[in-house]
């Protein structure tokens, strides 16, 4: 299975803000937990709205969303073996027979020799799923730590 990481920094003042939760008041604790969750779970639309239908639909299937409530954590995941691929794209690739003389293609002709199969072009769908949220997710933790700070 391939995992694409793609790391988020949403600032240094709102990732230390979201480190030390603990020491804001509840009601800025759930808003908090709230604009993480519910940024998770947008980034985790646009991930699969955002990656390509193949035949087996495997590639939007295996994208899988966690909230980790005590950590006030989310991630959003890619555990499709080829989804990689398609983020990033691939170099010009050479497909050659290991064990024998020929390569048998899937339309049932065989071949010799190296078969130069071409790059694949990068088709990004997480990180681009992420770059559009961020603004929204930063501004959701900066709303539910100045509504609170306004209203003390």
């Amino acid at each position: 299975m391939s995992r694409i990481i793609i790391k988020n920094n949403l600032g240094t003042e709102l990732d230390k803000a979201l480190r030390d939760i603990n020491r804001y008041e509840a009601t800025a604790q759930t808003g908090l937990r709230k604009a993480i969750r519910t940024g998770t779970e947008r980034v985790f639309q646009n991930a699969v709205n955002g990656a390509n239908i193949g035949p087996t639909g495997n590639l939007r299937r295996g994208i899988k969303m966690h909230y980790d409530s005590a950590k006030n954590y989310g991630e959003v995941k890619s555990t499709a073996p080829h989804g990689h691929l398609y983020e990033y794209g691939t170099a010009p690739r050479i497909v050659l027979p290991l064990r024998a003389k020929a390569l048998l293609l899937p339309d049932g002709r065989f071949v010799r020799g190296v078969i130069q199969a071409g790059r694949m072009p990068a088709r990004p769908f997480m990180g681009p799923a992420i770059i559009r949220e961020r603004p929204k997710i930063q501004s959701d933790c900066r709303e539910a730590i100045t509504h609170v700070g306004g209203n003390s």
